[in-house]
């Protein structure tokens, strides 16, 4: 269990340290390997754990996942990093940039997030209830856009009071840098 605890955490370093090298301007995929490949050899000559990865696949996949969320856009041949991906990068609402992206995941509308306009879903804490199988925290939620409402699994360790603290917050902050549905936050 604690190795893979401590490959979990080596693979969102990893993802920031992605992160980090789209926030200094575009790359295409190649380079975008080539200079974490780079990053991750100047620290293992440090003397720091650092994993060396033997093929692409996993940048791959993680650059299509960043891709799919609108954290980066990918503009023909160069990769950029969104003002959504910059919040993710630099935001200290939620602690970890793991939990940063489960929870813009969550709060999104699958149809209508786009990379220049994130669609924040409307949540309703009055119709929270738990999961009795994942035991997930559930409230209504309600597209601003396209109105979809739906029944949406939001956190499993939240009550709905401190969900709904931590989205008003959330919202808070992306109001800072983030285009995004105009969203009432919450009383």
């Amino acid at each position: 269990m604690k190795e893979n605890k401590q490959a979990l955490n080596a693979e969102w370093q990893e993802r920031k340290m992605l992160l980090d090298i789209l926030s200094q301007g575009t790359f295409t995929v190649h380079e975008l390997i080539e200079s974490i490949r780079e990053r991750q050899s100047k620290l293992s000559s440090l003397g720091q754990k650092v994993p060396l990865r033997t093929d692409n696949s996993a940048y791959m996949d993680w650059v299509v996942e960043l891709k799919d969320t609108h954290v980066v856009i990918d503009n023909g041949s160069k990769l950029l990093l969104t003002p959504l991906g910059q919040w993710l990068l630099t935001s200290t609402s939620i602690s970890t940039l793991k939990d940063r992206f489960i929870f813009i995941k969550r709060i999104t509308c699958d149809r209508c997030h786009q990379a220049g306009f994130v669609s924040v879903l409307k949540i309703k804490p009055d119709t929270s209830s738990k999961d009795t199988k994942s035991r997930m925290l559930v409230m209504t939620v309600e597209c601003p856009k396209c109105r979809m409402v739906n029944n949406k699994a939001l956190s499993e360790n939240l009550t709905a009071s401190q969900f709904k603290n931590l989205y008003n917050l959330v919202l808070t902050d992306l109001k800072k840098n983030v285009k995004y549905m105009p969203q009432l936050v919450l009383p």
